[in-house]
């Protein structure tokens, strides 16, 4: 809840401190490197865990595909669903991940939070 979130905000500065020793100005022109952070900020507030390089830089590939997403079903298919096969390994992949951390309660508890309209009758498995 709440005071979950405000306890992780607190310690956003100190995962940082720890995973970037000595930032300077010039590192903010590391697209990678950024993405990795940023990547790893956002799955620290969501989850409360500070994922490894290699998960980070994983995780960066739900804004390096967004193109992807946006595409036509048409359009799609000329392009031999290339796309549709990445954003769908991305998947496969990021479920892993939730399920190595054993994070798989917090979507069961997502889904028994929504209005019963929403729903579905079993929490699906995604993989």
């Amino acid at each position: 809840g709440t005071e979950a979130y405000a306890a992780r905000v607190a310690q956003l500065p100190q995962k940082l401190g720890e995973d970037w020793k000595s930032p300077k100005l010039a590192d903010l022109s590391d697209y990678d490197r950024v993405q990795k952070v940023v990547s790893k900020c956002i799955f620290f507030m969501m989850f409360g865990i500070w994922v490894t390089d290699e998960e980070a830089s994983m995780l960066t590939g739900w804004r390096t595909n967004a193109r992807y997403w946006i595409l036509p079903r048409f359009v799609q298919r000329l392009l031999f669903n290339i796309g549709i096969g990445k954003v769908k390994d991305l998947r496969v992949k990021t479920i892993r991940l939730v399920e190595r951390y054993n994070l798989q309660e917090v979507f069961v508890g997502m889904h028994d939070r929504l209005p019963a309209a929403y729903k579905t009758a079993d929490v699906v498995e995604l993989c």
